[in-house]
């Protein structure tokens, strides 16, 4: 039971409080077990994340997606760093591609993003344009979903207005058409 009544343009998860004011944690989502085997497959996919951010990315990273094991050394992610929306893939702790595209980044903004993946086969597009590619690398083993993060850390400091995951790795044409 309880009531929360906020000052701002949009109603937010629970903060439960006694009789001081409470600073709120990130919200953590993610998506563990059969709930996340059930669907994911290991071998090649596309993430297609629609999203704003209005946290400092000159020097941190910022998440929609990342399909990662527990340590966060596996994964498969969509994010925004260094003023670029983009996508990379890592194994072991060693990035296989890192797809920075060259539009800008404008806080609260929403841009588009997809990153499709498969072994020696990774496409990035935001926004419409070209899709930047990498032709090496391999594709990570993971158990779990973050939405919004990665592993506690790096919160989009945002909002996700859509996520998609298709289950194979769409065409490049697909990727510029879905973030058009």
């Amino acid at each position: 039971w309880g009531a929360q009544l906020e000052a701002g343009a949009f109603p937010t998860s629970y903060i439960p409080t006694t009789s001081a004011t409470v600073t709120r944690a990130a919200d953590e989502a993610s998506i563990t077990g059969t709930n996340f085997s059930d669907w994911f497959n290991q071998t090649e996919g596309t993430f297609v994340a629609e999203a704003d951010s209005f946290g400092d990315v000159s020097t941190n990273i910022r998440y929609q997606v990342a399909a990662s094991n527990a340590a966060a050394t596996d994964r498969v992610n969509v994010f925004l760093y260094n003023g670029k929306w983009g996508g990379s893939v890592r194994v072991g702790g060693v990035d296989q591609c890192d797809l920075l595209q060259a539009s800008s980044y404008t806080a609260g903004v929403v841009a588009k993003t997809a990153l499709a993946y498969k072994t020696n086969d990774f496409a990035c597009s935001v926004n419409g344009n070209t899709p930047i590619t990498d032709a090496s690398g391999a594709i990570p083993t993971v158990d779990l979903l973050f939405i919004g993060y990665v592993n506690g850390w790096n919160h989009i400091n945002g909002h996700i207005r859509r996520l998609t995951y298709y289950p194979a790795r769409l065409s490049n044409a697909l990727l510029q058409t879905l973030t058009a």
